[in-house]
């Protein structure tokens, strides 16, 4: 399986050297123990596990459309054009999120040219010129940090064509400066509700390795929240220890540290921070015969990757999510308010939903289905065209 770059961003070169034997990482600002172990009062586990069971309840409940969503007259983006520059075309996840948003800015007549950014700054950057070139209304950059191709951009801002950003950053920090809009996910909402599931599901007693990348600035956030709120929750109960491992390394540092981890008797939690980590970490912890007592979460409800929550003795327990192809309706309104020059969303306005699957409430999704379907009845695609003016 594809790493969804979609969610997780690009590689970075920054090194950071793991010791999977003593399970501490050798980088600055990794978190401690959170001071609380498994061996905790009883009590104390079960005020955890009750609060935490009353969130999961709570996040892992079908969606609903959110309230921030301002009705505008769309229709004076009739027949512009944009510029969709990808991260990578050939990724499962770059087409799951482009054909709904295709579909959608298609109801005004919008034409839409995509680039393959291949991965690589260089090309992205050369999109960019080329979409410069070929003067479109808006440029839209798929999930592609900012920052790697800002000379581009700034020639972009030069020309005062509207740069809109997809996913690259944390909701609630906007914008690169001089872009129009960013459309993204609540990635520390991600880790609180990882959390909570995580608490939940080990009754108040929880010894965690989480798993991030530091070459990926949402994981960040998303760590942050899962530490946080282990503190929060069960300060005396849960402990973890936070480990970095860089996507370059996933496929290679994984398989080993899925087998050195289960080989601790303590740990009873693994969090990777996305979930196609699971492909190399969930075979070593079957192999070493760890199944039935470690358990995983993790994030991004990948297609392939969450189905395993439906398969006897495979140790992930809970993973969380949102609808690619309302991403892809989201981005297309933000793409929208900036064509018919009305102000945009904030990003948090925008409020991609989030859901939590575990093994109870996926015992009735098909997820041979779009992922759609997975999230619950809302019909966002209904809602948007209300908003648009549409319906």
């Amino acid at each position: 399986m594809g790493v969804a770059l979609g969610r997780t961003g690009r590689l970075a070169t920054t090194i950071c050297v793991v010791s999977t034997a003593t399970l501490v990482t050798a980088c600055g600002g990794s978190s401690s123990p959170s001071g609380g172990s498994n061996n905790g009062s009883s009590a104390a586990a079960a005020a955890a596990a009750s609060q935490a069971e009353t969130l999961l309840q709570q996040e892992s409940q079908p969606v609903t459309f959110p309230s921030g969503i301002t009705p505008f007259n769309a229709s004076a983006a009739q027949g512009k054009s944009v510029w969709f520059i990808s991260n990578l075309a050939s990724n499962s996840f770059t087409t799951l999120l482009y054909n709904p948003y295709v579909q959608a800015l298609g109801y005004f007549g919008i034409k839409v040219h995509e680039f393959d950014g291949k991965g690589s700054a260089a090309t992205e950057s050369q999109g960019v010129e080329e979409a410069i070139a070929a003067k479109p209304d808006a440029i839209f950059i798929q999930d592609i940090e900012i920052s790697s191709i800002q000379a581009a951009i700034g020639d972009a801002q030069k020309a005062k064509i509207p740069v809109l950003e997809w996913a690259d950053d944390d909701a609630g920090v906007g914008p690169s400066p001089g872009d129009a809009a960013e459309t993204t996910y609540c990635y520390h909402c991600a880790g609180k509700y990882i959390a909570d599931g995580v608490i939940a599901l080990g009754k108040g007693k929880v010894d965690a390795v989480i798993v991030t990348s530091s070459d990926v600035p949402v994981s960040q956030s998303e760590t942050q929240a899962i530490e946080n709120e282990l503190k929060a929750v069960c300060p005396t109960t849960c402990s973890y220890s936070t480990q970095d491992v860089l996507i370059a390394d996933w496929s290679t540092r994984l398989p080993v540290m899925g087998r050195t981890i289960a080989a601790n008797p303590n740990v009873n939690w693994i969090i990777p921070m996305f979930d196609p980590e699971t492909t190399f970490l969930d075979p070593g912890v079957i192999q070493a015969g760890a199944a039935s007592r470690i358990s995983v979460a993790s994030y991004n409800a990948t297609s392939g990757a969450v189905n395993q929550l439906q398969e006897s003795g495979n140790p992930l327990a809970l993973d969380v999510g949102s609808s690619l192809a309302w991403s892809g309706y989201a981005c297309a309104d933000m793409t929208l308010r900036v064509l018919a020059g009305v102000p945009p969303l904030s990003d948090t306005a925008e409020a991609i939903p989030l859901r939590t699957f575990d093994r109870q409430n996926v015992a009735g999704i098909d997820f041979t289905k779009p992922d759609s379907t997975w999230y619950g009845s809302t019909d966002f695609e209904a809602m948007y065209k209300q908003i648009w003016g549409l319906s």
